[in-house]
């Protein structure tokens, strides 16, 4: 039974709007995944410049963002103990003139080039442009005292180190290209691959965008040479990446919604749970890809250990027993 064209498209539009695949159609109905994005920003309270902002991009790569982030803004409503939501504190800032900063960019990039084709012909990958079509990465101060910021990709404290993997916007791109930090640096953005993601407070960690293929790399420790070989994959695309942030706010909201208090989103995964009677062990954990060498392999994780009692255990006595300690591992294997 038929109920005519435009009962049809308004199907399509609340497939798209469901994330279900709609690779069938998309070609008659170019612009429902531009309108959806729209619809999602709009939905997950994040600033947009009016669907025109998605004219010219693949239809299928709006539907990955999208999808990206709704998975980002599922729980980012929760309320911190801070008092803030995480939404707040991740303090994602709206695109502005992003033509001109991208196009910025883009000079910066053929001119550090060392290979003639790149400076005649670089141009940046779809992904990224789409990216920061909507939002200019993390405002985020420079004093790890003072921290008011979470971090997009999770905060992780080990000893007296501090992780804090922020989503760059582009000044702080273009700088970082300017003020390369050691060989990995130099090396990566002459070959196109653009800084990402950094730790303001460590010159070891940073995450490129490798703009050839739309991956998130991260340079590999060669111990023997004192060098970098090759990298670490860290997502295979920009969306992913979000995605990993969006399973990050999700996780720390649920710990927020069980009591615990939470005052930045956590980069501990993957929760082993063992309960004796009345006593309680959570241990969570986190791959160390600025510590980790490939020559000889040494592979550093961080270890999150919660142990708590319920109210009714025998050592209770009118408090709430809740212990957190953080350490560091090496394996020889991932």
């Amino acid at each position: 039974m038929s109920f005519g064209s435009k009962w049809e498209i308004l199907i399509k539009i609340i497939f798209d709007l469901n994330l279900f695949s709609f690779d069938n159609f998309e070609k008659n109905h170019e612009n429902i995944s531009k309108f959806a994005l729209y619809y999602r920003l709009l939905k997950c309270g994040l600033p947009d410049n009016g669907t025109s902002s998605f004219a010219g991009f693949d239809p299928s790569h709006v539907t990955q963002f999208s999808a990206a982030l709704s998975t980002m803004a599922e729980k980012w409503e929760t309320a911190s103990s801070t008092g803030e939501s995480l939404k707040n504190l991740l303090r994602l800032q709206k695109a502005t003139n992003s033509s001109d900063e991208l196009e910025q960019l883009e000079q910066l990039m053929r001119s550090v080039s060392r290979d003639q084709n790149t400076r005649d012909n670089f141009r940046l990958h779809s992904h990224f442009r789409l990216v920061y079509s909507v939002f200019n990465g993390q405002s985020y101060n420079t004093e790890s005292t003072n921290l008011s910021t979470s971090p997009l990709f999770g905060l992780i404290q080990v000893y007296g180190k501090l992780i804090l993997p922020f989503l760059m916007p582009l000044n702080l791109i273009r700088q970082n290209i300017h003020n390369q930090r050691g060989r990995a640096s130099e090396i990566f953005s002459t070959v196109g691959m653009i800084p990402l993601v950094i730790n303001p407070y460590s010159d070891s960690f940073i995450w490129y965008f490798d703009n050839s293929t739309g991956r998130i790399l991260c340079p590999r420790l060669d111990l023997v040479s004192d060098d970098y070989s090759g990298y670490y994959v860290v997502a295979d695309d920009i969306f992913r990446l979000l995605e990993l942030a969006g399973r990050l706010i999700t996780a720390t909201a649920d710990r927020i919604d069980q009591n615990e208090e939470m005052y930045f989103i956590s980069g501990f995964t993957n929760p082993v749970n063992k309960r004796t009677d009345s006593y309680n062990i959570v241990v969570r954990t986190a791959f160390l890809f600025g510590e980790s060498a490939v020559t000889p392999p040494q592979y550093h994780y961080a270890y999150e250990i919660i142990q708590s009692m319920d109210k009714d255990g025998p050592f209770y006595f009118n408090f709430y027993f809740f212990f957190k300690l953080h350490f560091q591992l090496q394996r020889t294997n991932r």
